[in-house]
């Protein structure tokens, strides 16, 4: 929740001054996948993991995973080594102006981070929905 109520607050000021709003929309868009994580521990505490309903949450959850978390953090990576190229080779900016070298790095250092770790979490999300649609096939009904 933290990392969301940051995020949202971060949008509300990036709206305001008109700075960074298609990157603070690329973190946001995450949560888009967020309910299918929520549904996958309301069916787990229904004990209903062998279950259709289960195995087709899990394929959504890959899905939205996959599109909105590493799409969207692949497109802010690519924005921000643009960001790169326009502030410091095409504007001459980073050598110049400190606050945008430090800004941009700083961006990129996060971003880069915020990608490994979805990418880690995509990695163990596509493992584990694997497992559960074995297991419902592999269940007599």
């Amino acid at each position: 929740r933290v990392g969301q109520n940051a995020a949202n607050g971060l949008f509300g000021l990036a709206v305001g001054a008109g700075r960074c709003t298609f990157h603070i929309c690329c973190l946001l868009v995450n949560e888009v996948s967020t309910p299918f994580l929520t549904l996958r521990f309301a069916l787990v505490y229904a004990r209903t993991t062998s279950t259709r309903a289960y195995a087709l949450n899990g394929a959504a959850l890959v899905a939205s995973f996959a599109l909105f978390r590493l799409g969207a953090n692949t497109a802010l990576l690519v924005a921000i080594a643009r960001a790169w190229r326009v502030l410091g080779v095409e504007r001459g900016m980073i050598g110049t102006h400190r606050t945008d070298a430090v800004i941009c790095g700083a961006l990129s250092a996060l971003a880069a981070g915020h990608w490994a770790l979805n990418v880690y979490w995509f990695r163990r999300v596509v493992a584990h929905a694997a497992r559960a649609i074995r297991r419902y096939h592999a269940e007599p009904e």
